[in-house]
């Protein structure tokens, strides 16, 4: 099991050791980011207000035409600096200062080796557009190519075709809540990045969006009529109704994420990969 960024080296495991990674039975993935666009929370972001978390969108990513498996493809022209927080900011009125309707960035942010890091895409956005010169680059950010060199072994981007060469029979169980930890994106598109990854790129037999209803409901200790269960190898026929896969409130992630796991468990045990249970394992 692996929630979050570590689910990234998971998938670089999978990519460059196959030796160890052949003896690996299943993974349990829980809200990983993916591509290095996803991973710098530039398709959006939470802001942490009480008792909820505000979320704010990327206005210019948009679904499906923006989506890829590899990464995200939007416009990053309207890409803007802003001195005063030394953060980008997507300039929404296109009038190139911030002002109100312009989305900031989160103050939260990816570092390697002591350096803010962006998406190759974005740090050529600012170049290109102007609002920032390789004269005046921040001290304290990452340039687009020691950004391109460290993403590299740092992101899942195009490491499922590796995968695919050492033709694993590890089975996946991809855990997510109605509100990511992190990401907004109403399609959740590392979701699909690691679904389209794992079962149509690397070829994985079973790939599961959260976990089977009789184990979710044997963690959480009742009945729950709020979650809707699907079978291995199936996805939404429209990835912006993603939400309805999901695991709502009132019920927390760690208990799909803990029902998700003894799920695992027990079909390795048994031996057992049926695309949907009737009831747990025994």
């Amino acid at each position: 099991y692996a929630f979050s960024h570590p689910g990234i080296a998971v998938v670089q495991l999978f990519a460059h050791h196959p030796e160890s990674a052949k003896y690996i039975s299943f993974f349990v993935g829980g809200e990983n980011p993916t591509t290095p666009e996803i991973i710098a929370s530039e398709v959006g972001h939470y802001v942490q207000k009480k008792p909820s978390n505000i979320p704010v969108y990327n206005p210019f990513y948009n679904y499906p035409g923006d989506y890829s498996q590899n990464g995200l493809i939007f416009d990053y022209t309207h890409i803007r600096y802003q001195p005063e927080t030394g953060t980008p900011y997507y300039d929404v009125d296109k009038n190139r200062t911030f002002s109100t309707g312009d989305i900031s960035f989160a103050p939260r942010r990816e570092t390697f080796f002591s350096k803010i890091v962006y998406s190759v895409n974005l740090l050529n956005g600012l170049l290109a557009n102007g609002s920032l010169q390789r004269t005046s680059w921040p001290k304290n950010w990452a340039t687009p190519e020691e950004a391109e060199s460290w993403w590299e072994g740092r992101s899942m981007a195009f490491q499922f075709e590796r995968i695919a060469n050492h033709h694993y029979q590890a089975k996946v169980l991809l855990v997510f809540a109605e509100e990511d930890h992190v990401q907004t994106a109403k399609d959740k598109p590392h979701i699909h990045q690691m679904y389209d990854g794992f079962l149509h790129i690397a070829k994985l037999p079973w790939v599961r969006l959260n976990p089977d209803r009789s184990y979710l409901e044997t963690a959480e200790k009742k009945k729950n009529s709020l979650y809707n269960e699907h079978p291995a190898n199936t996805e939404p026929a429209d990835w912006l109704q993603i939400e309805e896969w999901a695991i709502k409130p009132p019920l927390l992630i760690t208990i799909g994420t803990l029902a998700a796991v003894i799920e695992m468990v027990d079909r390795v045990h048994f031996d057992q990969w049926a695309s949907d249970l009737n009831r747990t394992l025994k």
